[in-house]
This record gives C-alpha cells, sequence and structure tokens, in this order.
C-alpha cells in the first residue's frame, strides 16, 4: 500500500511542480473557503453541506499559516495516494482478489484520464470517494465491526452527497438482499448501523431545500461585497430550459452529442477491458455502482425535462467499476489461447498505454493540449482538456492576479465589476472588501449587465479574456458590442461598458 500510496503522490504532483499556480477549478472556490473558515464553521448550517474538507484544513491552515493554495497543492497529491490505497483496499477486501491483479487494478486506476481528472478540482467528491472505498468491504464484515461502519458512513456523508446516495444505493441493495435470504438480524444490524448517517443525510436533503434553514447570524465578511444573481437549490433539473452554459442545451440532439462525446473520450480506451471482464465479475456493490451511475448519466437522454443534475458528475464515476472489470478483462483475454499473450505482457502493455495517455494529460500545456477530451468535442466542457489548468489555463493565472489587482486599485464607489464563475472566486481574493462584484453565474454578460444596472452602478466594469481568445473557445461567450477595452495584460483584459 506504501508503494501505491507514493505513485499516485508523484503522479498527481506532476501538474502542480509544472504550473507553478493552483490546479483544478474548483481550488479557487476551496482557497476561498479556507480562508473564511471560522466564519464558515460558525453557521450551524454547514453541518449539512458536506463539510468534512473544512473542517480537516481549517485547523491546519491556522496552525501553519500557509498560503491557501499552496495547502491545497500539497493536499491534492496526498488525497491522491489515498484514494489510490482505498482502492487497492476495496479490491482485496471487497473483491477478495490477490495483491497482485488488486496491484494492477490500482496502477490502471491511477493512470486513468477520468480518475485524474476527478482529482483535478472535486476535492470533496474525492475525499467522499476515498471513505466510500474503505466502507464498502464492512458491509460484508458489519457483524464484527459495526462502530466503524457506522463511523465511516457518517463521514461519507460529510464528505459529499453523490458518494452518500452511492452509499445509500448500496445499503439498500445489500438490505433487499438479506431480506430474501431472511437475515432479519443482519438487517437490524445493518439499519442500526446506518441510521446516523441516514439522519444527517436526511438533514442535508432538507437542508438544500429550504425544509431545515437554522437561523444565522453572519459575522463581518472578509471579501468584497457582492451582488449575485439569484439561484435556487434544485436536485432535479429540466436540461433543455435553461442558458447556463454548463447545465443547460438548446436542443436535444445537443444534449445527446455531449453525453456521447464525454462517455467516448472518457472510456475509450479502457472500454474494450471492460467489455471483456464483465459478464465474469459477481459482486453486487460493484453491479449496483454501475448500474446506479449508467442510470443517473443516462437520466438526462431518457427524461431531459426532469433529471438528476450534474450528469456528468455520475458518468466520471463509473471509472471506479470499470476499472475492476478491465482488469478481469486482462485476466479473461489472457486465457484465450487464440491470442497467445500472457498476463504479464498484456499488463503491461496497458499500463504503458494508459501512462503515456495519462503524461500527455497531466504535462501538455492548454495551448496544444493532447488527451481525449481535447481530441473529442465538446467532451472539454466538462472535463478540462488538460491538467495544467484551474478556471484558466495556467499560463493565463498571472494575467488574471495583475488584472484583478489593476482594477482594485482603480474601481470606483459607485461602480462593479462583472464576474462570470470562471473569475468570480479570483476576484474575492484579490478586490477590496469595499468594492463590488456582480456575480452573474454562468450566463450570457448580458444577464450580469441587467443586475447591474437594476442596482444602479454608474460605471460597470468586465473581466474577461480577448477578443475571439479562450473566453469564446472554452465558455462560449464572445465580447459583446458596447465593452471597450481599457487595460490589458497577456490574454486577460478589463472591459467597460458604455
Amino acid at each position: 500500500m506504501l508503494f501505491l500510496f507514493a505513485v499516485g503522490i508523484l503522479i498527481r504532483s506532476v501538474p502542480n511542480l509544472i504550473a507553478n499556480s493552483p490546479i483544478g477549478y474548483d481550488t479557487i472556490y476551496y482557497a476561498t473557503q479556507i480562508l473564511d473558515w471560522r466564519n464558515s464553521l460558525a453557521n450551524l448550517n454547514i453541518v449539512f453541506q458536506t463539510p468534512l474538507h473544512l473542517i480537516l484544513l481549517g485547523p491546519v491552515y491556522a496552525l501553519t499559516g500557509a498560503d491557501p493554495f499552496a495547502l491545497l497543492g500539497m493536499i491534492q497529491p496526498l488525497l491522491y495516494g489515498l484514494l489510490s490505497v482505498s482502492f487497492y483496499y476495496a479490491a482485496r477486501r471487497l473483491l477478495k482478489w490477490e495483491p497482485k491483479w488488486a496491484l494492477l487494478a490500482t496502477l490502471i486506476f491511477q493512470l486513468q484520464t477520468v480518475t485524474l481528472r476527478i482529482s483535478w478540482d472535486l476535492l470533496r467528491n474525492e475525499l467522499g470517494l476515498v471513505i466510500l472505498l474503505f466502507t464498502l468491504p464492512m458491509l460484508k464484515d458489519i457483524n464484527n465491526r459495526p462502530l466503524t461502519f457506522a463511523f465511516l458512513s457518517f463521514l461519507v456523508v460529510l464528505s459529499h452527497q453523490t458518494t452518500t446516495i452511492l452509499l445509500f444505493t448500496i445499503i439498500a441493495y445489500n438490505l433487499i438482499t438479506q431480506f430474501r435470504k431472511h437475515e432479519y438480524g443482519d438487517i437490524k444490524r445493518l439499519v442500526f448501523c446506518s441510521l446516523p448517517a441516514a439522519l444527517l443525510f436526511t438533514g442535508v436533503l432538507a437542508n438544500s431545500t429550504g425544509l431545515l434553514v437554522i437561523p444565522f447570524t453572519e459575522g463581518p465578511s472578509i471579501f468584497p461585497k457582492t451582488v449575485s444573481l439569484a439561484e435556487t437549490p434544485k436536485i432535479f433539473l429540466n436540461y433543455l430550459a435553461g442558458d447556463d452554459y454548463v447545465n443547460y442545451n438548446q436542443s436535444y440532439i445537443s444534449l445527446l452529442t455531449d453525453v456521447i462525446s464525454l462517455y467516448t473520450a472518457s472510456f475509450i480506451l479502457i472500454l474494450p477491458l471492460v467489455m471483456k471482464g464483465t459478464k465474469t465479475l459477481r459482486e453486487g456493490s460493484i453491479a449496483v455502482w454501475t448500474g446506479f451511475c449508467a442510470f443517473a448519466s443516462l437520466m438526462c437522454l431518457a427524461s431531459p425535462s426532469y433529471a438528476l443534475l450534474l450528469w456528468y458528475r455520475w458518468m466520471q464515476l463509473l471509472i471506479v467499476p470499470y476499472t475492476f472489470f478491465a482488469t478481469n478483462g486482462i485476466c479473461r483475454i489472457s486465457e484465450d489461447k487464440r491470442l497467445r499473450i500472457s498476463r504479464k505482457k498484456l499488463a503491461i502493455l496497458a499500463c504503458l498505454i494508459y501512462a503515456v495517455v495519462a503524461a500527455l494529460y497531466l504535462a501538455t500545456p492548454y495551448t496544444n493540449p493532447i488527451s481525449t477530451y481535447a481530441a473529442i468535442s465538446p467532451s472539454s466542457k466538462y472535463s478540462t482538456s488538460t491538467m495544467l489548468s484551474n478556471t484558466v489555463p495556467a499560463e493565463d493565472t498571472p494575467s488574471v492576479k495583475e488584472a484583478l489587482q489593476w482594477i482594485s486599485q482603480n474601481i470606483g464607489t459607485n461602480s462593479c465589476l462583472l464576474t462570470r464563475d470562471v473569475f468570480f472566486n479570483w476576484a474575492k481574493l484579490y478586490l477590496n472588501k469595499d468594492d463590488t462584484i456582480v456575480y452573474y453565474r454562468n450566463r450570457d454578460v448580458s444577464v450580469g449587465i441587467e443586475l447591474a444596472e437594476s442596482h444602479n452602478f454608474g460605471i460597470i466594469y468586465w473581466i474577461w479574456w480577448a477578443e475571439n481568445g479562450i473566453g469564446l473557445k472554452w465558455y462560449g461567450q464572445s465580447v459583446p458590442t458596447g465593452f471597450s477595452q481599457i487595460y490589458r495584460t497577456g490574454n486577460i483584459v478589463i472591459y467597460r461598458y458604455q
């Protein structure tokens, strides 16, 4: 396990060392959370908002005083190492595989672009996966370790909603299986051990829908003032009825194209092995994991007007069972006498191919990315085409900081800065407390203008890329008429609305 932990750290450290800048879209958001961790944890509603990462990172930040980006840059490789260890643990304890097959499965898992993409910025999701993979084997040993199972299940709920839903789906499958076998004592024990996590998750759902909100008076903010576009929390979406660039599509054909392109880009290199190994790998938890994630990711096609939120996140979670199937597929192919290839040679060949693909994904710049996500459009709408980026390409990060520092010195009292989601958390970090951000989420900038004008701002600024630059290619946002460039650094421009 120590070897796999070290390999995981080594692999995930590559983009951090090359870029010398924050890696991952949500990383900028996590940096703001760490800076404001005391205020966040003082709000009791945070208990229902998957705060485990903040509970762990906040005190570390307070004790060390480390730069939040430096802290996150150290945590990302460590968490990837832990994910590797948890995957190996699941292979050994849940599937009862021999060490060599568990080792091979973990190496394949570490080298998948989907796994790397999850680690790129989905820190909470990744943390939830780590704990879930340690938890599932205990379903078979709950009689001997009931308290450990109860504790880990509770931590899964504190980590992330998607892994929590997976956990309870698998628990439900186990309860049905036990009922069919008339194992009523085991049913009582599993229900009892799952109860703390179930109660917490009920609170999570109630809080996210506004049914359970604990009154709280916020303390003084350490960030700039924000005028934000209102957004109602949702669990289900109409994917064809909205103007959010990521979560909505203009037509069913567009949505279908997105789903097919992301699935192909994510799994094209592992799918042949998956197809070979699926039939002979029989483990209920893995089958339920596969079935539910497939259902959740394809629900948007079956019922686009009412489907689970974030279909693409559910699709990415298929990499866990797919890696198990692929490893089993290597074993099955090597048994085919017509192919005349040994298990060892096939395993080495597979790992070499995945290692090359992973290295390109880890190390190629956004200006010339080499990955399946870059090659198969429009999959990069949901998965970064290279690891060397955050909300902006790594090479644009210094320019973002310079542009925001410039506007912080030049913005007036009756002025505001329009920010889309890509720049919002950057602006929170670099603008002054008395400045005002108008946050229009992932909508068109025209929505931001309307919001700013409704609050009677005299001067409206906007931070975006240069005309026909990455802003258009990556986010589908051109520079509309009415905006004039007043400051430029690199590819980043501060515009003023006339």
